[in-house]
């Protein structure tokens, strides 16, 4: 029997597998960048060279994009955390309260105080957690998108680089015969 409800447990895979996933298509990235560096030529046809060149851009930008929101993920986290214990805090103290508490001692003060003055506390504490968290999770999010588009069209854009000539030739070949 799991030890921590299902949601959890299922939400910490997910996690889990969002986080490999990221890591795979980032480490995908910069080997299809080192790759398409290493064995590239140029001077068969200007089309061709200039894809070639907006790949690379295309693969670079959304490595360093991917590797700017893997940085972040942890201060996310962290901030998660802080909200989570802030929030668990005052449910306990609402709990408190409802069963006759009017104080509770605050260690790091060293002093007691009411348990209303510390429920407002610690929910200000959240809002402003809230109000950190929030811009850097959308931030976070158009970071993915840039990942994953600049991704693909750089894909797209070394595809066609190195099938340009021979995409050139077939057409060639079928329109003057």
């Amino acid at each position: 029997m799991p030890s921590e409800p299902a949601g959890h447990s299922n939400t910490a895979i997910a996690q889990r597998t969002q986080e490999k996933f990221d890591a795979y298509l980032l480490g995908l990235i910069f080997t299809i960048l080192g790759l398409s560096i290493q064995t590239a030529k140029f001077g068969t046809s200007a089309t061709a060279d200039a894809f070639e060149v907006i790949s690379w851009v295309l693969f670079l930008v959304a490595g360093l994009t991917g590797l700017s929101r893997f940085e972040w993920t942890s201060e996310v986290y962290r901030l998660y955390g802080i909200q989570e214990e802030k929030e668990e805090a005052k449910r306990a103290l609402q709990k408190a309260k409802l069963e006759g508490a009017k104080e509770v001692f605050v260690a790091p003060l060293n002093k007691s105080v009411p348990v209303d003055q510390y429920i407002a506390e610690a929910s200000q504490s959240v809002a402003t957690v809230k109000g950190v968290v929030e811009p850097l999770v959308k931030r976070s999010a158009k970071k993915y998108r840039v990942m994953k588009y600049g991704f693909v069209a750089g894909l797209l854009a070394l595809m066609l680089a190195r099938a340009w000539v021979p995409i050139r030739g077939i057409v060639h070949a079928w329109t003057t015969h």
